[in-house]
């Protein structure tokens, strides 16, 4: 049934959801992680289960940010607080997309590897910074999320799939397909996530 996901989603609750699926996709993919790294993957596939959290407003519309601006602001970030919340951005939006939209990065310029790289060395930089400054426990997640990327990315994908988040919810696709021929179809499908493309917007994913 076409609209069971959803149904099942509405039923469970996210968390609730989202906490099975990454338990039974850890074990699938014989990937071990801390009690810590598991929930930040939950509360990951959470935050971008909201398609507002995908995109950026902006004159021309909603937009996807390129890695590389999310990383300009690590780079000149006024203190350590902004420094340290672009890092996470960075990481965080880099898995989400390579796990749960792999098959759209296929299609780009830049591939998944392009994105594993720019995640593991933003989770990397966190893991180092809370290791100096904070504490050794602090800093496990980071340095799983940074080690283990690769293998996250498998574990999301898998959840994805498991989920239909890939494929009944491509909105990375909708929306290239709608920038290139402004298809109604598209635009209705987009519509229903909450994303209200202007005639001027443009996307922005491989810079």
């Amino acid at each position: 049934m076409p609209h069971e996901p959803t149904l099942l989603l509405t039923t469970m609750g996210l968390r609730d959801h989202f906490r099975d699926q990454v338990s039974s996709a850890l074990h699938r993919q014989h990937v071990e992680v801390a009690d810590g790294t598991a929930g930040y993957l939950v509360d990951l596939l959470i935050r971008y289960a909201h398609p507002e959290h995908l995109f950026n407003e902006s004159p021309d519309g909603r937009q996807l940010r390129a890695l590389a601006e999310i990383y300009a602001d690590a780079v000149h970030a006024e203190g350590t607080e902004q420094r340290n919340h672009a890092l996470k951005t960075l990481g965080d939006f880099a898995l989400f997309i390579a796990g749960v939209f792999s098959g759209y990065l296929n299609r780009r310029l830049v591939d998944v590897d392009y994105y594993i790289a720019m995640g593991c060395g933003a989770y990397r930089d966190l893991r180092d910074f809370v290791r100096h400054r904070l504490s050794r426990e602090g800093a496990l997640v980071f340095d799983e999320l940074s080690r283990k990327f690769p293998q996250l990315v498998d574990v999301l994908a898998d959840v994805s799939e498991e989920s239909h988040l890939g494929a009944r919810s491509d909105l990375l696709r909708q929306y290239e397909l709608w920038l290139r021929t402004r298809s109604p179809r598209a635009l209705r499908k987009l519509q229903q996530h909450g994303i209200h493309p202007t005639p001027q917007a443009t996307v922005h994913v491989s810079h």
